[in-house]
C-alpha cells in the first residue's frame, strides 16, 4: 500500500527546502524506516522524533499512525521532524527549608517561598508589613515590577520585585492557596472556595469582592487567552468573568484536584489527588467551554503536588513520591524524560525552556529543556 508523504522541519515549517518535496512510499514502513529516509532527503543529521501532521508521534509503523489520526492512505500526508527533546540538570541552589512556591520572572530572577516564613529573590530577602507576625506564602505570581504573595494568614502581599520591599497589603477572608493577575485585575483563590479579586493598580486603597464558585480550596486560579478559570479540590473546573468573580461555565471530574496549569495551546492540564492527569480542551466563551479528556495516569493514589506547561508546549508533572516527568504535547501517551529526587515536589514552574522545581529536599532544582 502505497501514500504520498512530504518531510518537513518542524523548527522551520515555512521555509521552501527540499524538505516540502514529496514521495509515494510503503505505509508498513518502521518509525526507524522513515528516518533513514528523512535524513537521506533532507540531509539532517541530527537525531529526530517524526510526528504525522506534527500531531501524532510515529511509534511503530506509519499506517498505524494513520489509523491514529483517522485519515486515509490516499491522503497527501506530511510527516515533520522535530530534534529529540533532551533534558539536563543546570544546576541546584541550597534553601535553609522546604520550598513552598517558585515563580521566575521574566529578567531571569526566580522568587522562592520557603517553610520557615520568607520568601527570597535570588536569595535576597523579602520584607513584608501588616498585622502578621509570621506568615507562610503559599503562591506568587509576577505582573511587571511587582511580587503579588498569596499568605496563609489570610492577606495578599504586594512587594517590588528589585528590592522585595512591601508596598502594600490586601487583607481578605481567609488563607491564599493561589493566585493569578488577570487583565489589572488580582485574583486570589482561597481555601473556602472562595475567589477574591481586586484591582493591582498602586496607590488607591482597594475594593475587594469575594465570590464562592466551589465548595473547596481553590487549587489552581489559571489566566489564559479564552479567559479565567479555576480548579478546586471540589473535583470542578469554572470559568470565570474577569470582572465579577462570579462563574459563567463550570465541568465537573471524577476526583480531586490539587493542581493546575494552562498551555498556549488552549488547553488546561489538571493534577489529582489519586495521581490521575486530565486535559481539558478550552474554546472559546462563545462555544463550549470545555471538553474533558483524560490522557494519562501517574502512579496509582499518588498526589500530584505541581504542573506546568512551557512555552513549546512541554508539560512538566511532579508527584509526592519525588518524581518529576516530562511530555511533549504533541504526544501526551508516554514521558521523553523522568527524574527522581528526594521528598515531595510541591512546586514548579517555567521560564521559557527553563523549569525550576522544589519541595521538601529543601534544594531549587534547574532542568533545561532542549
Amino acid at each position: 500500500m502505497k501514500v504520498k508523504v512530504s518531510f518537513v522541519d518542524g523548527e522551520n515549517p515555512d521555509q521552501a527546502n527540499n524538505t516540502k518535496q514529496a514521495v509515494m512510499i510503503d505505509a508498513s514502513m518502521t518509525a526507524i524506516e522513515l528516518s533513514n529516509l528523512m535524513r537521506t532527503m533532507t540531509g539532517c543529521e541530527k537525531a529526530c522524533s517524526l510526528y504525522l501532521f506534527d500531531k501524532y508521534l510515529i511509534r511503530d509503523t506509519l499506517l498505524d499512525s494513520i489509523q491514529e489520526a483517522a485519515c486515509s492512505v490516499e491522503d497527501f500526508l506530511l510527516i515533520y521532524y522535530h530534534e529529540k527533546q533532551s533534558v539536563h540538570e543546570n544546576k541546584e541552589t541550597p534553601y535553609p527549608d522546604w520550598i513552598r512556591a517558585v515563580k521566575p520572572s521574566a529578567d531571569g530572577s526566580v522568587i522562592v517561598s520557603c517553610y520557615d516564613n520568607t520568601v527570597r529573590r535570588d536569595q535576597c530577602l523579602f520584607t513584608f508589613r501588616g498585622p502578621s507576625k509570621k506568615r507562610l506564602i503559599n503562591c506568587l505570581d509576577v505582573n511587571h515590577s511587582t511580587v503579588f504573595a498569596g499568605g496563609s494568614d489570610s492577606i495578599v502581599y504586594l512587594n517590588d520585585l528589585e528590592t522585595g520591599v512591601c508596598k502594600r497589603w490586601v487583607k481578605v477572608t481567609c488563607p491564599v492557596q493561589s493566585i493569578c493577575v488577570h487583565v489589572g485585575m488580582v485574583h486570589a483563590g482561597l481555601t473556602d472556595g472562595s475567589v477574591s479579586l481586586f484591582s493591582d493598580s498602586e496607590g488607591q486603597k482597594p475594593s475587594v469582592q469575594t465570590f464562592k464558585n466551589h465548595l473547596d480550596c481553590v487549587s489552581a486560579v489559571l489566566s489564559t487567552s479564552t479567559g479565567l478559570y479555576t480548579a478546586s479540590h471540589d473535583r470542578s473546573v469554572c470559568l470565570i468573568d474577569p470582572s465579577s468573580g462570579q462563574s459563567i461555565k463550570t465541568i465537573n471530574l471524577p476526583s480531586s484536584i490539587t493542581t493546575a496549569c494552562a498551555s498556549l495551546s488552549n488547553a488546561i492540564y489538571t493534577g489529582h489527588a489519586d495521581g490521575t492527569i486530565r486535559r481539558l480542551i478550552i474554546a472559546s466563551p462563545e462555544e463550549d467551554a470545555m471538553m474533558k479528556s483524560q490522557f494519562l495516569s501517574a502512579k496509582k493514589g499518588t498526589w500530584i503536588g505541581a504542573m506546568g506547561v512551557s512555552e513549546s508546549g512541554k508539560l512538566a508533572v511532579g508527584d509526592h513520591n519525588g518524581e518529576l516527568v516530562f511530555y511533549d504535547e504533541r504526544q501526551l501517551r508516554e514521558p521523553f524524560y523522568k527524574q527522581s529526587v528526594k521528598g515531595k515536589i510541591l512546586s514548579l514552574d517555567w521560564l521559557r525552556n527553563t523549569l525550576y522545581v522544589g519541595g521538601e529536599e529543601c534544594v531549587l532544582r534547574e532542568f533545561i529543556v532542549n
